[in-house]
């Protein structure tokens, strides 16, 4: 006779989930042995392993539709260049396979990994002047305005970049519309970030910076 909290098994479906189909597949010895250590590691079971492998596989084809392709590979070689380097130096720092997937909480792996995503993006940076101009089609503007235009302009990456640290930290912009979408979009990397970076970030967006500008040129 089966008594309460005897049973056995996987744990009921959730409403609305899909059954799993069983897919059956010879794999070699070393993959196989590889793929046994990452389910140690990550604490979940071997299928879970590798079907999370699976759908991480078409993820580039995601990437695309969200970025276009361009920026999509720009992506996908930053987070190649992050991901192996931070695993590689990760291990090496502390001396232990968990090492490599804890990187980003060492200091030397995050700096390796910052290097290699600086020297990719160096190298795909294009030729010219990075300071803005004045396009024709501002010709006409007052003196005044044109130094509003061009002081927003040389820090207009470093004021979006403050912007998206303040929304996965929680914190309010100065540009509700913007906001709104932004505070939707940060949902996603909060769950995902560990709560110790939350907190980093928390630091790095309380220090002062470039920031959003206002209309007048002055930030917000």
């Amino acid at each position: 006779m089966k008594t309460e909290g005897s049973q056995r098994g996987r744990p009921p479906l959730t409403h609305g989930e899909a059954k799993r189909a069983s897919f059956n597949t010879r794999l070699r010895s070393i993959l196989k042995e590889q793929l046994e250590t990452a389910a140690r590691e990550s604490g979940r079971s071997l299928s879970e392993e590798i079907e999370l492998r699976l759908e991480n596989s078409f993820r580039g084809e995601l990437l695309e539709e969200i970025f276009g392709p361009a920026l999509a590979a720009i992506l996908e070689m930053v987070g190649r260049g992050m991901r192996d380097t931070g695993q590689v130096a990760g291990s090496r720092a502390t001396g232990t396979v968990s090492g490599g997937f804890e990187w980003v909480e060492n200091p030397y792996a995050f700096d390796q990994a910052f290097q290699a995503a600086v020297v990719i993006l160096e190298a795909l940076r294009p030729s010219g002047d990075p300071e803005i101009g004045m396009p024709p089609a501002y010709a006409g503007l007052r003196p005044e305005h044109r130094e509003v235009f061009q002081n927003q302009g040389r820090t207009l990456g470093a004021a979006y970049a403050a912007g998206i640290i303040d929304a996965v930290c929680g914190r309010a912009g100065p540009f509700p519309s913007f906001d709104a979408e932004i505070r939707r979009w940060a949902e996603r990397p909060r769950r995902r970030l560990p709560p110790a970076v939350i907190e980093r970030l928390r630091a790095a967006a309380a220090k002062p910076g470039p920031r959003a500008m206002n209309t007048r040129g002055e930030e917000q």
